[in-house]
């Protein structure tokens, strides 16, 4: 087989062993994304409220209208009883 020769101006970096710095940058680049996406896991931005199914959404009202009925049945007590011990 005969050697074939091809002028240095034709190979790629990689070929002439000039790659260090592409290498370098590459696995940088990785490595700073790599950070970047742990950190964002680490601390996600709150702007987002949590989730709250339908369900649970109806249960909350359901609740939030028995307890505004128990406080409106409570002062009323209340202020039936101080207006009885006022005429007392």
């Amino acid at each position: 087989m005969i050697p074939i020769y091809i002028p240095l101006n034709y190979l790629k970096q990689d070929q002439l062993g000039y790659s260090n710095m592409n290498r370098r940058k590459k696995i940088k680049d990785i490595l700073t994304k790599r950070n970047k996406q742990a950190t964002l896991k680490a601390n996600p931005k709150k702007a987002k409220p949590k989730y709250i199914s339908k369900a649970e959404r109806a249960k909350m009202e359901a609740d939030a209208a028995t307890e505004s009925t128990i406080d409106t049945v409570t002062t009323e007590n209340t202020e039936e009883s101080s207006a009885e011990e006022n005429n007392a």
